[in-house]
């Protein structure tokens, strides 16, 4: 399978799968605040577009998942054999292929996760490694291990702060934003190109990503000449938004020069429902953001980047 050479994309095929057994936020709710310092697995500092990964520890071997929070977590096959983690066969991974037809899966595996001071046991997904991204060698933080803390990143330092669900963020927000918090992960609303469309949060995918359903609302695949160009890297069709092409997060937060990534096949869709629009860290990453799950909020404490993405300077002290 050929990828996308510049930017990371986030593999489709985990948003589906089932999640583990949830455990309750009262069992891992934090004491105290926790900050996590974040590096970037792909990208530089000046790129809006750049992931992140979190230091883990699995099975007591050290680790780094890529910051993620859409469908469950997973783990590679040359990092489960790192940790000693045994594979299993799991049928219900057999229908996730390649468009040869080939396994994307090597089975699951049962595992001890420690992360944001707290071990879980969980049966993650094994992926085999010429099917991750480069980001995700190791493993991806899914909407599990995350869904139950209040969690924030400032991209600027980088670094990702887990809270109790219920803590008020310090300070007063640029701009709170109504979400839907789902077993997958969280939606917001948000007009592209003038359509309104629910996406999904995706920091582990450094573009903008329209899926078909959001496709057939450009119309896309009608035949018609496009008033943008549309670039295929690999398996990847990708274009720019720029100018009056914005992500209208609120009537007076429109962003633009954003990189889209076009996923699925309008004309033969898929019979998984994993090809999800979201909403990228090219977005993301213009502001210091707060996922406050107990009012099912987004919460864009300030901004880091400008309207085109450009990095703005450090407020003087």
């Amino acid at each position: 399978m050929t990828t996308a050479p510049r930017h990371s994309v986030t593999c489709l095929v985990i948003w589906v799968l089932a999640s583990s057994a949830a455990t309750s936020s009262a069992q891992l709710a934090l004491r105290h605040d926790q900050v996590i310092p974040l590096t970037i697995a792909e990208g530089t500092t000046q790129d809006m577009g750049r992931v992140f990964t979190v230091p883990i520890e699995c099975n007591g071997q050290q680790g780094h998942f890529v910051l993620g929070c859409f469908g469950p977590s997973r783990i590679s096959k040359s990092f489960a054999g790192q940790c000693g983690a045994e594979v299993f066969t799991d049928d219900s991974l057999d229908k996730y292929r390649d468009a040869d037809g080939k396994r994307i899966f090597a089975g699951s595996a049962r595992v001890t996760i420690k992360f944001g001071g707290k071990e879980r046991e969980l049966v993650l997904s094994v992926m085999k490694d010429e099917y991750c991204q480069k980001p995700e060698k190791e493993g991806m933080i899914g909407n599990e291990l995350i869904a139950p803390f209040q969690w924030e990143v400032d991209p600027t330092v980088p670094s990702l702060t887990l809270r109790p669900p219920a803590t008020l963020p310090a300070g007063k927000p640029l701009a709170i934003l109504s979400m839907r918090i789902t077993h997958e992960g969280y939606f917001i609303n948000v007009r592209v190109r003038n359509v309104t469309q629910e996406v999904a949060l995706m920091p582990s995918s450094s573009f903008l990503q329209a899926g078909p359903e959001l496709q057939r609302k450009w119309d896309f695949n009608s035949g018609k000449k496009l008033d943008l160009e549309v670039n295929r890297f690999g398996n990847v069709r990708e274009f720019q938004l720029r100018g009056d092409d914005a992500v209208e997060l609120r009537a007076d937060l429109r962003e633009t020069n954003l990189p889209v990534a076009l996923v699925g096949d309008v004309k033969h869709p898929a019979p998984l429902s994993m090809l999800n629009s979201g909403l990228g860290a090219c977005v993301l990453n213009r502001f210091v953001y707060c996922i406050e799950p107990r009012r099912q909020q987004l919460r864009l404490m300030r901004r880091v980047a400008d309207e085109q993405g450009r990095p703005l300077m450090p407020a003087k002290r």
